[in-house]
């Protein structure tokens, strides 16, 4: 059984923000005014955001390709003005900025070979021969290192949410694939949320307190059983994954939500900064926002491809 995905996010979305904020109201005179302030925003830019998700699902197939592809070019666009680049790197960035609309092109045409190989194959070698034509040798494979990363992780590994709707042998009809798209999104979120609240309740030992302070074991173990149990019981209902590989599926997210997590945490405290930008009150950036999903969208996508195909 395949729950409609647009009876999902009007039913959920939208109304999760509202009783946020409900809540929030029935706290607020036991709360420190600061910290009502801070969740505050933090309601009213997840409002924002899940009407945002909510209307490209409204819009079917064109609506998450759209919504894949300006998430990419957003997160590239924030990571570029955090990492050091030199002026002769600016032509190099003209032809990694078009590889977004290219890998995009590619899926949209249901190529699915190109759209697996474009990023990692193409583009990694046409780069550092664009580098090497500037004729500037100093920081030369940083710089390069730089363009790899983001572009494999914000639109080769973001841009495989779209690829959801390439050809399959199987019958899979665009409401399951996107019902499926919306399984892994809320997946990956609430497995965030877990670790968040499992942790600040029952977390005392810290997992990575070098990278990430504010993770500890219990928040880990936390989110990932969450995680397993939430993809347990209702992977079944939105995709068509039997209970077995929903289950799976649930732990798999679980484990690479947090990796992407703290893989990113990783890279700010490398560059010395708190947030990617303050793009998205009370949340930070898009990056800061979709850093579990670089992770978690090609490796479910993978492993659903993999496992629905051949059992």
């Amino acid at each position: 059984m395949i729950v409609n995905p647009t009876g999902i996010c009007v039913a959920t979305y939208l109304s999760l923000p509202l009783l946020g904020q409900f809540i929030l109201n029935r706290l607020k005179a036991k709360m420190d005014p600061e910290l009502f302030g801070e969740t505050r925003r933090r309601i009213h830019t997840w409002g924002i955001i899940l009407l945002v998700l909510s209307s490209a699902v409204l819009l079917g197939k064109s609506g998450i390709f759209w919504f894949f592809g300006i998430v990419s070019f957003l997160a590239f666009k924030e990571y570029i003005s955090i990492v050091p680049t030199r002026p002769t790197d600016r032509r190099t960035l003209f032809w990694a900025y078009l590889s977004i609309p290219a890998q995009y092109i590619l899926i949209a045409n249901d190529n699915f070979v190109l759209s697996l190989i474009f990023v990692p194959i193409y583009v990694f070698l046409f780069l550092p021969i664009r580098l090497i034509l500037s004729g500037d040798t100093v920081n030369f494979l940083r710089s390069l290192s730089y363009f790899h990363w983001g572009l494999m992780t914000l639109v080769f590994c973001i841009g495989h949410g779209a690829m959801f709707f390439l050809p399959t042998e199987r019958d899979f009809s665009i409401e399951q694939r996107i019902s499926t798209i919306l399984y892994l999104i809320t997946l990956t979120q609430a497995n965030d949320i877990a670790q968040f609240i499992t942790g600040k309740l029952f977390g005392k030992r810290k997992i990575l307190p070098k990278i990430s302070p504010g993770k500890t074991w219990m928040g880990f173990i936390g989110g990932v059983l969450f995680s397993t149990a939430f993809g347990a019981a209702v992977g079944p209902l939105m995709t068509p994954l039997s209970s077995g590989l929903a289950t799976l599926s649930g732990l798999l997210i679980g484990v690479a939500g947090f990796l992407g997590d703290v893989t990113f945490s990783a890279m700010k405290r490398d560059l010395k900064i708190k947030d990617t930008s303050l793009l998205l009150p009370g949340h930070g950036g898009i990056i800061d926002r979709i850093d579990s999903l670089t992770f978690t969208t090609p490796l479910f996508f993978h492993f659903f491809n993999y496992f629905w195909m051949h059992l």
